[in-house]
């Protein structure tokens, strides 16, 4: 029988740039608190540098605000459950999939919500992962707006942004517009532009969604 290569690596073995970048992000990912080991699991699948630096700075962003997060507030019990894992699998997906920094701090945002005993159910927190994807650097600008005013209506004309950004938000449910319920009641999108004076409104989804994916130091 032919034998295979030896798995010992030699004394002489020299570790590669990629060794050496796995190696250091392997020790990122283990010193996140609480839920370090189970990110490790799915982590090191990873090969690509461009996914692991995208990965890289959710961790470091996950360990500096875990540190600040009061043991108390933890739900150990939903840590440990199939449905945090279903949220980590999928929000480590879909983090491998953008280079938007203000998207990636808000997935960072709904792994921290998720982990505290005041969190969503499971199905909400599903949805505000797959909404979130949608969502541009524009559309994270209208949300900011709102949420550093501590607003929940605005003019049209008063808005940081408009046209098709703001439909585009209308159409995923988080905003409203008081004069157009008969689109809402037919279940239509919205389609044409708002007039200057008309108020946008949260939805009651819309101001849910906004809380969990922006608010900071929960």
């Amino acid at each position: 029988m032919k034998k295979g290569k030896s798995k010992i690596i030699s004394p002489d073995y020299k570790l590669t740039k990629q060794d050496k970048l796995e190696l250091a992000t392997k020790s990122i990912v283990e010193r996140i608190p609480y839920i370090g080991s189970i990110i490790s699991n799915a982590y090191f699948e990873v090969r690509s540098r461009k996914f692991m630096r995208r990965l890289e700075s959710l961790c470091k962003q996950l360990s500096m605000e875990l540190m600040k997060l009061k043991k108390e507030k933890i739900d150990n019990n939903f840590l440990k459950s199939d449905e945090f894992s279903d949220i980590i699998d999928e929000v480590f997906q879909k983090v491998l999939k953008t280079s938007n920094e203000e998207r990636i701090r808000a997935y960072r945002n709904i792994l921290i919500g998720s982990m505290l005993k005041t969190h969503p159910p499971y199905d909400e927190i599903e949805i505000f992962v797959d909404k979130l994807h949608l969502l541009s650097t524009a559309h994270f600008k209208i949300l900011r707006y709102f949420q550093d005013n501590n607003i929940n209506v605005c003019r049209y004309k008063d808005l940081p942004e408009n046209g098709s950004t703001i439909i585009d938000l209308l159409n995923l449910g988080i905003f409203f517009r008081p004069l157009s319920a008969i689109l809402r009641s037919e279940k239509l999108e919205y389609q044409g532009e708002p007039s200057p004076n008309e108020e946008m409104n949260f939805t009651e989804f819309g101001k849910k969604f906004v809380d969990f994916i922006l608010k900071e130091g929960k």
